[in-house]
């Protein structure tokens, strides 16, 4: 009976060591930095290869050894760990992200993970957590606001922009071979009709007066569907199929951009 039992082990034990032998990829090797910030504020944000669903955590901690709350959530659908830490002091801040242990991750993530092609063990994964740590530099406002003539400047390049690269028929509003418009300030303005995710990001459908629908990555904005947006900003560079958000579109492909300051029923909001 002992020997019945000794070749049933080794034959498990042989069975899993030939799973585990041809899981070729890792979970926590790929991870990028898309962490962004402002006056006082600093919005964490990562990229990851890990399974959605995961809990996971993201603290901070400044030079002088002062603690911010920790920010907690679940892993996006495309990997995303995002976090916002507000009325944050000027200085140098270390913000450490990882995950909850696997036996304290629900079981359909865990699931998740075993049954995958991947084992949890990458450059990143320690004693079977995330731990990947950023550095960031908050250097704060001037005395005051950003002076009414830098604004007034952003958005006078921004309209001149849309002149260049105008919102209509036939235009290319994002990166191809000849042209790369990645950063380009540029003005729209029209009606959200969606809201939505790209990207695991969420944004709104604006439609503007022709008939162009752009994504416009919302951030932190709240504004509601049939509000009108004027938007100053810079084009991401990013195309999209316009079929892909089941919307009228007079373009095949379209454009996206980021908002820098913001106008929602003839209010200003930034």
């Amino acid at each position: 009976m002992l020997l019945i039992s000794a070749i049933l082990l080794v034959g498990c034990n042989a069975q899993s060591n030939t799973e585990n032998a041809k899981k070729t990829e890792r979970y926590g090797d790929e991870i990028k930095e898309k962490t962004k910030t402002s006056d006082n504020t600093i919005k964490a944000n990562i990229d990851t290869d890990l399974p959605s669903g995961m809990l996971f955590e993201i603290s901070e901690k400044s030079e002088d050894g002062t603690t911010l709350e920790k920010q907690t959530g679940e892993i996006g659908v495309l990997g995303g760990i995002k976090g916002t830490f507000e009325d944050v002091k000027p200085g140098n801040y270390t913000l450490t992200y990882t995950t909850l242990p696997l036996e304290e991750q629900s079981k359909k993530v865990q699931e998740k993970i075993k049954e995958a092609d991947k084992t949890f063990d990458g450059q990143f994964i320690k004693n079977g957590v995330l731990n990947k740590v950023e550095t960031v530099t908050l250097t704060g406002s001037d005395k005051e606001d950003k002076k009414e003539s830098e604004n007034v400047s952003f958005k006078d390049e921004a309209e001149q922009g849309s002149e260049r690269y105008t919102a209509t028929a036939g235009k290319i509003l994002y990166n191809n071979d000849t042209t790369n418009i990645t950063g380009q300030r540029y003005h729209f303005s029209g009606e959200i009709i969606q809201k939505l995710q790209v990207d695991g990001e969420s944004a709104w459908l604006v439609k503007n007066d022709v008939g162009y629908v752009m994504p416009v990555f919302s951030e932190d904005f709240d504004a509601a569907v049939g509000d009108n947006v004027e938007i100053w900003g810079t084009l991401t560079g990013d195309g999209y199929q316009a079929s892909d958000f089941k919307v009228d579109n007079i373009v095949g492909m379209t454009g996206s951009m980021r908002i820098v300051q913001l106008n929602i029923n003839g209010k200003e909001i930034q």
